[in-house]
C-alpha cells in the first residue's frame, strides 16, 4: 500500500486535530443552572411522591405561570398533585420523595415535561429544585461505549497511517544500503 506523503500528513493531522473536538462534543458542555421556562405553560416546585413507566406525579409546593393560558387550561396549584408525562423513559431518572423544578406545558389533554440531562444545555425541561441538572450518570456504560465507537476508527487510521509511514521510511533505508 504506497500512500502520497502529503496525504499522510493530511490524514494525520486531520485525525490529531478531529479527536478532541470530537471526544469533546459527547457532553461535558458548561450550561447556565438557571431556566426561565421560555417555551413552556407553567413551572412549578414539587417533590415527586410517585412515577410508572412515563408518567411521574408531583405534589404542589409552589407554581407560577409563565405564559398566559387560555380560559380551559389548567394551571398547576399548590398542594395539588399534578401528573406530567415523560418521553423515552425518562421518569427513570426521577426518585421518589425528591423535590424538583418542573417546567410544563399543557399538549391539552395533560402535562408535559422532559428531563434536563447533566451534560446537557437544552432549556427548560425538569431540574432539581436547587436548579442544577439531574444526574442520568446511572447509564455510564452506554457513553463510554459511544465513545469507545467514536474514537475507535480514528485511533485505527492513525496507527495505519504510522505503521505505512514506518514501513515506507525502512524501505527507503533499504535501498540506500544496497546501492
Amino acid at each position: 500500500m504506497h500512500l502520497p506523503r502529503g496525504l499522510v500528513v493530511v490524514i494525520v493531522i486531520a485525525c490529531v486535530g478531529a479527536a478532541p473536538s470530537f471526544l469533546a462534543s459527547c457532553g461535558g458542555e458548561e450550561c447556565s443552572t438557571t431556566t426561565n421556562g421560555a417555551g413552556y405553560d407553567a413551572s412549578f416546585v414539587g417533590r415527586l411522591t410517585g412515577r410508572s413507566d412515563g408518567t411521574a406525579t408531583f405534589s404542589v409546593e409552589s407554581a407560577k405561570t409563565v405564559r398566559n393560558p387560555s380560559p380551559n387550561d389548567p394551571i398547576p396549584k399548590l398542594t395539588a398533585s399534578v401528573v406530567v408525562e415523560y418521553p423515552d423513559g425518562n421518569t427513570q431518572f426521577l426518585h421518589v420523595g425528591k423535590r424538583y423544578f418542573v417546567n410544563v406545558e399543557w399538549s391539552g389533554s395533560a402535562f408535559r415535561s422532559d428531563v434536563h440531562r447533566a451534560g446537557s444545555c437544552s432549556p427548560g425541561g425538569t431540574r432539581n429544585a436547587d436548579g442544577s441538572q439531574i444526574d442520568t450518570a446511572n447509564l455510564p456504560w452506554l457513553h463510554q461505549a459511544v465513545l469507545v465507537a467514536a474514537a475507535l476508527p480514528v485511533v485505527a487510521l492513525f496507527v495505519v497511517t504510522l505503521v505505512v509511514w514506518s514501513t515506507r521510511r525502512r524501505r527507503r533505508s533499504v535501498v540506500v544500503v544496497e546501492r
